[in-house]
């Protein structure tokens, strides 16, 4: 009875050893995964880099620019749209959405090594002209992530909602 009452005093200690160890070594690691973003973040201001990406996404659309469009992709993201899927893409934005009037940067989330930026886009679109000076507005959520690829920031995924 001793034995099996030593074994479990054993086994119980060892368990507790065993989880509490566990626990200081994922603290250790997961303690500052964002320190290094941060000094990226000092060598280059992200949040400019992001709004000049956003300028060139939609400035390509406006001028019908694949180039311009696609500049800042990852070679990735550059072949899932083609030149054709442009065209596709801009047919249906320019049918649905109308003329980007406005953004405004509702922030950005850290997944890191990446960062998401989040802009609230206003479109007018004059096809139900409420009179000669207003047009119907519509908001659209734009949602870009952005990351280094080769010391270079790139965009990895965007998303118009």
């Amino acid at each position: 009875m001793r034995k099996n009452i030593s074994s479990i005093a054993v086994f119980l200690v060892s368990a507790m050893v065993v989880t509490v160890s566990g626990c200081r070594s994922v603290k250790e690691v997961d303690k500052n995964p964002g320190e290094q973003f941060k000094a990226e973040r000092i060598e280059t201001d992200i949040t400019t880099v992001a709004n000049s990406f956003k300028s060139d996404f939609f400035e390509g659309i406006e001028k019908n620019d694949y180039n311009l469009f696609v500049k800042n992709f990852t070679p990735e993201l550059k072949e899932k749209y083609t030149p054709k899927r442009f065209e596709e893409f801009v047919k249906s934005y320019n049918e649905s959405s109308g003329k980007l009037t406005s953004s405004e940067l509702l922030g950005e989330i850290e997944r890191y090594p990446m960062r998401v930026f989040i802009w609230k886009l206003r479109f007018g679109k004059d096809l139900l002209k409420l009179s000669d000076d207003e047009m119907i507005q519509r908001d659209r959520l734009f949602y870009v992530q952005i990351g280094k690829v080769d010391g270079k920031y790139q965009i990895f995924s965007m998303h118009l909602n």
